[in-house]
């Protein structure tokens, strides 16, 4: 699918390319009684224009690599739908610019070497925000990971309760972390860890039905995640 979509997107560009040089090289090379193949506007022009023509394309097949999941491809559209419109703007003020002789060359030259420069800033920008939104969602998904992971484990967990005491124990530890807010800040990852290593103490007291530390190991789980909401409120 990828592999298509580059192949898409290729042939779109290349035709894009031609149907511009085409209708640049198609018009009079006199316009006005001046010769617009002699001013230098019109030839740095269309260089820059060219430029952004490759930059648009570099851009784009960047992205349609890294876009590897719908999340990437999301993240990643800001960037596409900015060069495209980079480069639309830049053909629009190259053909004023390369047939407008009246134009000074200089306008001409500073007002297409500012869009490219703006298209070159946006898209650094947008690179590295959409790298950081990457990042962010990685690390919240590997946090919400953890505590579904403890969920599923207390689930299972359920399982092995024996009395009536590690029964009631278990399912309310499993309602604790089922209910509980998945998501912590990088603050508290102390105090993950410490929820973490209490549950897999309590875990073995249930395998072995030992009651006191069960109901020891389960007052603490719930006072630990108690404190881990309170603390999180504080810090969001």
């Amino acid at each position: 699918m990828k592999n298509k979509n580059l192949r898409n997107y290729a042939l779109t560009w290349l035709v894009a390319l031609m149907v511009f040089n085409i209708v640049i090289f198609v018009i009079p090379n006199e316009i006005m009684g001046i010769n617009r193949f002699e001013l230098s506007s019109f030839w740095v022009s269309y260089a820059l224009i060219s430029l952004t023509f490759i930059g648009q394309l570099l851009t784009t097949i960047y992205v349609i690599k890294t876009a590897t999941t719908k999340e990437k491809i999301f993240y990643k559209i800001p960037i596409i739908r900015m060069s495209l419109i980079c480069l639309i703007s830049a053909i629009l003020l190259g053909l004023i610019f390369m047939t407008i002789t009246k134009i000074p060359s200089w306008v001409g030259v500073i007002v297409c070497a500012i869009t490219l420069l703006i298209y070159v800033i946006y898209c650094v920008c947008a690179f590295t925000a959409s790298s950081k939104v990457e990042e962010i969602n990685i690390d919240t998904k590997t946090k919400i990971k953890t505590f579904k992971n403890l969920t599923a484990e207390a689930k299972i967990l359920c399982s092995y309760a024996q009395s009536k005491i590690a029964k009631n124990e278990t399912k309310k530890v499993y309602e604790l972390f089922r209910f509980g807010d998945y998501v912590y800040e990088d603050n508290l990852k102390e105090l993950q860890d410490k929820i973490k290593n209490i549950f897999d103490s309590f875990s073995n007291a249930i395998k072995s039905n030992n009651e006191e530390e069960i109901k020891q190991y389960s007052k603490d789980l719930f006072l630990l995640m108690k404190e881990k909401d309170i603390k999180q409120k504080t810090l969001k």
